[in-house]
């Protein structure tokens, strides 16, 4: 039989790995990739020349706009973890350790204590007198996790009443969402009270001081965010805001002291009087 004989070529030829084959196909597979994504994002690239003026100051503003708003939500949520001692804050410096938030969570610790006290020292309070201070914050724990329990199995309407200086009261609806809020916020007030051994100054006056010069800071810079965007209602609608929560606090005053008028229940008096049998007048 004949035997079929290797050609000289072949036999003197060397393979290709395949890892080296594989490595080049995949090499050559992404130059085309990244050369397809060069060339669609020069395609979609605004050339400078076509950024109009009021694009670049709407651009400036919400720059502005950004730097005082992170400043103020730093200074909003600002958390010190140090679980014995918290550094009271320095006002108006750069070394405030304590955010707002935590700084009346503290605050709100210390009045638990306080009324958590009064309970423990209640004779008549048989459950919780003489109880230890710890058990007696962890037991205000749990009730606020059933509060949230309910909350999150369909209660989705919660009041808010607040007792106002006048004497007048006034209630708030709080959503779901509203009052699991709060709670989380009690619950860090709870985790301040069981752990501080220290803590730091809470003066409200000071607080809304500084809220509010951060408030307006943030208006301003609003306001010009809006103008750069070239809206004019809701520029004339923010510039105007003061004036306009005047209105609303004096419509919400008239609503509170009609409900506080006493209501007249007796008949208007008619000029006759009454006689008895006797033929005598009452």
């Amino acid at each position: 039989m004949f035997q079929r004989r290797a050609s000289p070529k072949l036999r003197n030829s060397k393979q290709i790995p395949v890892g080296l084959t594989a490595a080049c196909i995949g090499g050559v597979t992404v130059l085309c990739v990244c050369g397809m994504a060069l060339i669609v994002a020069s395609k979609q690239r605004i050339p400078s020349e076509f950024v109009s003026a009021e694009s670049a100051k709407e651009i400036a503003a919400k720059a502005n706009l950004q730097e005082v708003r992170k400043a103020y939500l730093e200074k909003l949520s600002r958390t010190d973890y140090n679980l014995g001692v918290l550094r009271n804050a320095t006002y108006g410096g750069q070394s405030n350790q304590v955010g707002w938030r935590q700084e009346s969570a503290a605050g709100w610790a210390q009045e638990i204590r306080q009324s958590l006290q009064s309970e423990i020292d209640n004779p008549h309070n048989i459950k919780m007198y003489r109880m230890n201070m710890i058990p007696a914050l962890q037991l205000t724990l749990l009730k606020t996790y059933q509060e949230m329990t309910e909350a999150s199995s369909g209660n989705t309407r919660y009041i808010l009443k607040t007792l106002r200086s006048d004497g007048s009261t006034e209630e708030q609806s709080l959503s779901r969402a509203a009052f699991i809020n709060l709670s989380l916020n009690k619950f860090e007030a709870i985790d301040l009270a069981t752990n501080l051994d220290s803590n730091p100054r809470f003066n409200p006056s000071q607080m809304l001081s500084q809220l509010r010069n951060v408030q307006q800071e943030y208006l301003v810079r609003l306001g010009a965010v809006l103008e750069a965007q070239g809206y004019e209602d809701p520029l004339d609608q923010l510039n105007n805001i003061n004036t306009i929560l005047d209105s609303v606090n004096r419509e919400e005053t008239n609503k509170r002291l009609k409900k506080m008028e006493p209501v007249l229940t007796d008949k208007p008096f008619s000029g006759k009087q009454k006689t008895n049998r006797g033929g005598g007048k009452d």
